[in-house]
């Protein structure tokens, strides 16, 4: 059987990827940060001031470039005061999003700060808007970034930190349509960020903005929440932030047509609507192009709910699933400024679940380990051959249709799998990155097919020449996933490869992600 054709053309670059693209997003929600992330300095769980070490480790191993926290939409009711201090005077406060109801504060500012700094990850803090002020999110900039004799920089040495912390991002509320009309929360975005700006003028603020081809409708109709949010801040936009979670069938008792289902929604639904939403801000703002800040992504399937803390099985598909959506998420290099899974601990989409001492990495974990190589590369233009697979497109089920911590009119917040006319979808995706200096570049292949495998033949044209390369390989069923019993049960693996003149022979399994990096 001939070969499949993959050119990969090193001279073009289509821009940089984003290592921020690979982020990651952190709340608390379910055993995310309590018992997941955070065990406190006094537990016999391994840990580096509080801070579970194999959380540390995971962080490190995928390079992660950016961690977003409090929330989501805790962070709409957080008082980020309640979490600085002594953590033995830290109040005690109402969660609805934890476990026992109650929110102790001892992960707050700086255990979250200390947690940036042992991965090497970049913070994004997110403020309130619901029920603190503007001069609230003002005093939290300047307790984290001011270095002078203000009482709130004063207060952080206070507490044990003498240096500011560099905080790039700062998100202004979370997913405000749910809390706010258009006209009050730009006028709470504009004031918001005026003040927090007065500390810092380097600070990059993130718009709470909406999707245009889906939107709940919390308080009345306003179907052009978009549109008059984008224009009443239009010259006062650094970052729009966009949620897509995606979901089809039950984690792990999913059929096979809602295998197919779930990877269409990547580019038949997602693809759609990141174009889309890109379109509707640029219809408005003109020239001045507005990145996206895609800070909550993944999976989210039917079953996750508040009643099991947002947990669901970590598959191969998952994993697949992860790969595919970088593979789309690097088309647009220059408009995608960063990006967060949601959520990186045992809850919904998972790199690590935990249960007291036990850990595992699950399959997506290797999926970021594998991609690492891309952050901060350029993008390289490219063309491959591959089968195509007819999708029969139907409705699902809601995402989860017990998840409320908001109200809504509906009582869901679900989403659907929405297919274009085609109703078809590419079996091999394919993404290749050249790094800074030229000297090395990374190929990625996802294989989604059931039962067939496919060997790629890629020619790389222009001034990179390869002497070698490394292959790894992600395969399995696309049901398996790892547990505490058998953590590496799905795993990378080494896998073979041939480099010779230019070009790269390698064979993609059934069900696979494949990594090759040549040098």
């Amino acid at each position: 059987m001939a070969a499949e054709r993959l050119t990969i053309y090193s001279d073009s670059a289509r821009g940089t990827i984003a290592p921020e693209v690979y982020g990651h997003f952190i709340e608390h929600l379910g055993h995310c940060i309590y018992d997941g992330i955070w065990v406190g300095a006094d537990s016999a769980i391994p840990n580096i001031d509080g801070i579970r070490k194999e959380a540390i480790d995971v962080f490190r191993a995928v390079d992660a470039p950016l961690i977003r926290w409090p929330g989501g939409s805790f962070a709409d009711r957080y008082d980020w005061r309640d979490g600085i201090g002594a953590p033995d005077s830290r109040p005690i406060r109402f969660n609805v999003c934890q476990p026992n109801r109650e929110e102790t504060n001892a992960f707050g500012t700086h255990e979250f700060m200390r947690l940036c700094e042992l991965t090497g990850a970049k913070p994004n803090l997110c403020v309130n808007t619901a029920t603190l002020t503007a001069q609230d999110a003002m005093n939290w900039v300047e307790y984290c970034m001011a270095d002078g004799r203000t009482s709130f920089a004063q207060e952080r040495r206070k507490n044990g930190r003498t240096a500011p912390w560099q905080v790039d991002y700062w998100a202004i509320g979370n997913e405000s349509y749910w809390l706010h009309r258009p006209q009050d929360y730009v006028q709470r975005y504009l004031l918001w960020r005026q003040f927090m700006r007065q500390v810092s003028r380097e600070i990059k603020c993130i718009a709470s903005l909406v999707e245009p081809t889906w939107h709940p409708e919390p308080f009345s109709p306003h179907d052009d929440w978009l549109q008059e949010v984008v224009a009443g801040i239009r010259n006062h936009m650094e970052l729009a932030s966009l949620h897509l979670y995606s979901g089809c069938g039950r984690g792990d008792t999913f059929t096979t047509q809602e295998y197919w289902e779930l990877l269409a929604q990547i580019d038949q639904r997602n693809r759609l609507r990141i174009e889309s939403f890109l379109g509707s801000i640029d219809a408005i703002v003109g020239d001045q192009q507005v990145r996206l800040a895609l800070d909550e992504w993944g999976l989210w399937h039917p079953g996750a709910r508040m009643t099991n803390n947002c947990e669901q099985p970590c598959t191969h598909r998952d994993a697949l699933f992860a790969a595919r959506y970088f593979h789309l998420l690097q088309r647009y290099p220059g408009r995608i400024a960063l990006a967060t899974i949601a959520q990186s601990v045992d809850v919904l989409h998972a790199l690590l679940r935990t249960d007291g001492p036990r850990t595992y990495r699950t399959p997506t974990f290797h999926v970021f380990e594998m991609f690492k190589g891309h952050q901060g590369g350029q993008a390289v233009e490219t063309l491959h051959t591959t089968p195509r697979r007819e999708i029969e497109g139907r409705e699902t089920v809601p995402i989860s249709d017990e998840f409320s911590i908001v109200p809504t009119t509906s009582g869901r917040r679900g989403d659907e799998t929405v297919l274009t006319n085609d109703k078809s979808l590419d079996i091999v995706t394919a993404s290749a990155s050249l790094s800074g200096d030229r000297k090395q570049m990374l190929i990625t292949f996802t294989n989604a097919d059931l039962e067939k495998s496919y060997t790629y033949d890629a020619e790389i044209v222009g001034s990179f020449l390869p002497a070698s390369g490394v292959a790894r390989v992600l395969a399995a069923d696309p049901r398996a996933q790892n547990t505490f019993a058998e953590p590496e049960n799905v795993t990378a693996r080494r896998h073979s490869v041939s480099v010779s003149d230019g070009r790269v022979s390698v064979e993609l399994p059934p069900c696979s992600v494949v990594s090759v990096a040549l040098v």
